[in-house]
């Protein structure tokens, strides 16, 4: 995994940390631990929006799940 600052998710019970890297590509870590990378860029509102939300999880199944394609890393 590419080293990138991640954003921790502690009162989540689905997201374990994200980030975005270099290219601008949302890395997600589930607390199932599977790891996985947006296919495209990600805009830096939507990772501030999950970073910022009051619930991580329903933020990701909002905006980011079925509107990115992502792809398994780890």
């Amino acid at each position: 995994m590419p080293d990138i600052d991640m954003t921790l998710f502690p009162g989540s019970s689905m997201l374990d940390s994200a980030g975005l890297d270099a290219e601008g590509h949302l890395i997600v870590k589930f607390r199932a631990g599977k790891t996985y990378r947006s296919a495209e860029p990600v805009p830096q509102a939507i990772f501030d929006g999950l970073g910022s939300a009051e619930s991580a999880g329903k933020f990701y199944n909002a905006n980011i799940r079925g509107k990115y394609s992502m792809r398994e890393i780890a």
